[in-house]
């Protein structure tokens, strides 16, 4: 491992209830009483619009926040591939617009950045402009292109010959006018930044009936096994609504190049839902963290496959009714329960803590639950809970 390798690994790592006649249920994600029939919403987290995630734009603004307070926290720029992956195929490019070239600024705060650009050494003539995205702290740049040679002819990389630079020119209004210089390199002309593997769901039938009730196991390809490389899943939902993320890359339990799989946990996702998952995974380059004292430079080369995920409607609101107390048997009767769905039978005597008394994931749509509850209080509630 030569010392700009080594340099890089250093720097790059509810319940509400009712009781009725002493017999309580409740199921997420709706919850009903089987006698008043009040129901509770399910709500889902949304995170607002989503962004083409070829720049791991949360990466860095993680790095970022551990900086120092120049008006730049960081600057960046990234290639990426983008694939498409359909049920029972392996991801192909996009039709049209699958290579693209991102560039950004991200500012520490509203205002203090006022223009930013970059030129490209092999045509310095040309100033390419970023555009503030409206947040006021971020600028962005991006293009596309149907070819790999077209986008490489654009924004060259370089070869062991030619080590084509990007200047980033940013005004700012504590720092005055800062110029520095990226390029798609490690160290040239030795190593150079590489694609990572293309991301491909191995059980991607499996998406296609999600019970939003339990986990689920989302699995892939080898992403090429190194810690280095930076993976990222999100789930939208039909308005490009992020309902889903995995966990930002260097916190606990974020996904790199080692990680095949992650599991969503139960009531993650919304029921009922047409969903398109993303898969990034993205290599980079040695962040330039000395040009612009307190902003992080970083390059970038990424693909990223996007692919359908459908989740199961949300389960009927099962009903809960007391068939007779013999001696110390309770016996109980679970009515419209739906196939293939996990149902737990929960005892409490003071509403507060609950105890499973039974879990089935029935064939049928109705089973009798027989239950001794311990000797002590004279009452016991019981309640039907949907999932895990």
């Amino acid at each position: 491992m030569n010392n700009a390798t080594m340099k890089r690994n250093t720097i790059i790592r509810r319940v509400f209830g009712r009781v009725c006649g002493g017999v309580f249920w409740s199921g997420d994600p709706s919850v009903q009483c089987s006698c008043c029939s009040r129901t509770a919403s399910w709500r889902r987290p949304v995170f607002g619009p989503a962004h083409l995630p070829l720049l791991p734009l949360m990466v860095w603004s993680l790095i970022a926040g551990r900086l120092g307070a120049a008006d730049v926290t960081l600057f960046g720029m990234g290639k990426g591939q983008q694939f498409a992956q359909s049920v029972g195929s392996a991801p192909v490019l996009l039709a049209s617009n699958a290579f693209t070239f991102q560039a950004l600024v991200l500012a520490r705060t509203n205002g203090v950045v006022t223009n930013a650009t970059f030129k490209i050494s092999t045509s310095p003539t040309v100033e390419r402009q970023l555009t503030n995205t409206g947040s006021g702290t971020l600028w962005r740049y991006e293009d596309f292109a149907n070819t790999q040679s077209q986008l490489d002819a654009t924004y060259p990389t370089g070869n062991t010959f030619s080590r084509p630079t990007y200047t980033f020119t940013m005004h700012t209004v504590n720092d005055g006018t800062r110029a520095v210089v990226l390029d798609f390199w490690i160290q040239w002309p030795l190593l150079a930044i590489s694609y990572p593997p293309t991301p491909q769901i191995s059980n991607l039938s499996a998406a296609q009936q999600i019970d939003h009730t339990r986990d689920f196991t989302l699995q892939w390809n080898s992403l090429g096994g190194s810690p280095l490389t930076l993976v990222q899943l999100t789930v939208l939902d039909a308005a490009s609504n992020v309902v889903f993320a995995s966990p930002t890359p260097f916190s606990p339990g974020a996904l790199d190049g080692t990680s095949t799989s992650i599991v969503i946990p139960a009531f993650s996702l919304p029921p009922g839902a047409a969903l398109t998952g993303r898969l990034t995974a993205a290599n980079t380059g040695l962040p330039n963290t000395n040009s612009y004292p307190g902003a992080t430079g970083i390059a970038t080369l990424a693909k990223d496959t996007q692919f359908p995920m459908t989740t199961r409607p949300a389960p009927p609101a099962p009903r809960l009714r007391l068939l007779a107390v013999s001696g110390s048997q309770v016996q109980l009767l679970a009515t419209d329960l739906e196939t293939n769905r996990l149902y737990h039978l929960q005892r409490s005597t003071n509403l507060a803590a609950w105890v499973n008394v039974a879990l089935t994931n029935p064939p049928v749509t109705a089973v009798q639950f027989n239950d001794v509850p311990p000797p002590g209080p004279a009452k016991a509630y019981y309640r039907l809970r949907i999932g895990q």
